[in-house]
């Protein structure tokens, strides 16, 4: 192998690992660093609306709570709020689904998990 053409083949390795490098860092961005500010517009969206329904009084009304202030796609799935397992699991679930107003259940072999509706 000559010199040019080892130097060729450098070059070619190096480019080819610099662009797989560029991609990876690209899909990164787009799987996480994008979706992570859209959510933190939306969170500081969703704090300065809950501040002003605070403003008003107690916030008694969740419908409108989760109307104004929970718009958001992010916030638009079911959350799932985990439970840990242990004796007292019961009395979490009351005082979550009491709070809530969400439905808990145990799955088989799994911790204790509840939905809160969408």
């Amino acid at each position: 192998m000559s010199a040019d053409t080892f130097s060729l083949v450098s070059d070619l390795l190096h480019y080819g690992v610099f662009t797989v490098l560029v991609v990876a860092l690209g899909f990164f961005v787009a799987q996480f660093v994008l979706p992570g500010l859209r959510v933190g517009r939306e969170l500081k969206a969703a704090h300065a609306a809950i501040a002003a329904l605070k403003r008003d009084g107690p916030v008694r009304d969740l419908d409108r709570l989760a109307a104004q202030a929970m718009s958001g796609q992010a916030m638009a799935g079911p959350l799932l709020v985990r439970i840990p397992r242990h004796a007292a699991w019961p009395e979490a679930c009351r005082r979550v689904r009491r709070l809530a107003g969400v439905q808990c259940r145990r799955l088989a072999g799994q911790p204790a998990q509840s939905r809160v509706p969408a």
